[in-house]
Parts: structure tokens; C-alpha cells; sequence
């Protein structure tokens, strides 16, 4: 929901994304083990 947020309101991340500039994506980490899981 966060990385739809910041397309929705930063127009100039949105356009960079669509032109293949920059990449977001979300991922969730764990304070258990200190892993990252990215969400595709």
C-alpha cells in the first residue's frame, strides 16, 4: 500500500518509474532475524 501511495502522490517518482529510471518496490522486514522479503 505504501509504494502505491508514493506513486499516487509524487507524480515525478511515478513519471521516473514509467521511464524505467528508478525502481520501487515494497518488502517487509524481520526483526526476528534481520531478513528482507521483497514483494514482486
Amino acid at each position: 500500500m505504501t509504494v502505491a501511495d508514493i506513486r499516487k502522490e509524487s507524480p515525478v517518482l511515478a513519471e521516473m518509474e514509467a521511464k524505467g529510471g528508478v525502481k520501487m518496490t515494497g518488502a517487509m522486514y524481520n526483526l526476528e532475524t534481520g531478513a528482507v522479503e521483497f514483494f514482486g
